[in-house]
């Protein structure tokens, strides 16, 4: 037994003295606290979309709402995270939202909405939360497996978001979701 804790010891202390390696998780502030992801870059806004910039995304089934990502609000940082403006419009109504991806562990954030004359108001309590079902997170689900993050990998440049709404989808999506068999 004692040879095995050792073993177990030995692999350890060599695993965390690889380099390159990048830190999943840190640990706990305080006792009781749950681990934190990464940290995360500080949140800039984005100007107002434009209607230039506007692209456009479908909705399955079809609703009364046109959905949108300003293509030039999307970033995809080192962090991990792919951030975005989105623009939900009916015949009277228009949202503005600033959102991000935590790709890897299949989480979501808002970290504040537009209002029309350009002003952004941050997000009380803007924590991550998952991105959940179709029938739950709508347009998030749609983003997030189809657009931003397919089989829970992020986009690796802006170009490759942007190509993903111009073409209704990206390449690697699977239906509702899926992951590939290994």
């Amino acid at each position: 037994m004692r040879r095995l804790a050792f073993f177990a010891l030995a692999i350890a202390l060599a695993a965390g003295g690889c380099g390159g390696a990048k830190k999943v998780h840190e640990a706990p502030d305080e006792e009781g606290e749950e681990p934190q992801g990464p940290r995360e870059a500080p949140v800039k806004f984005p100007p107002y979309p434009k209607e230039q910039d506007l692209l456009r995304f479908e909705m399955h089934p079809r609703t009364a709402f046109e959905y949108f990502v300003d293509g030039s609000s999307i970033s995809v940082l080192d962090d991990g995270i792919v951030r975005f403006a989105v623009v939900v419009r009916t015949a009277t109504a228009v949202n503005v939202s600033y959102e991000g991806y935590r790709c890897i562990t299949r989480e979501r954030r808002t970290y504040g909405r537009a209002n029309r004359d350009g002003t952004w108001i941050e997000a009380k309590d803007p924590g991550w939360v998952s991105v959940g079902p179709r029938e739950v997170a709508g347009f998030r689900h749609e983003l997030y497996w189809h657009y931003f993050c397919p089989g829970k990998r992020i986009i690796s440049s802006v170009r490759e978001g942007t190509d993903a709404l111009r073409f209704g989808g990206h390449p690697d999506a699977r239906p509702e979701g899926t992951m590939a068999a290994d």
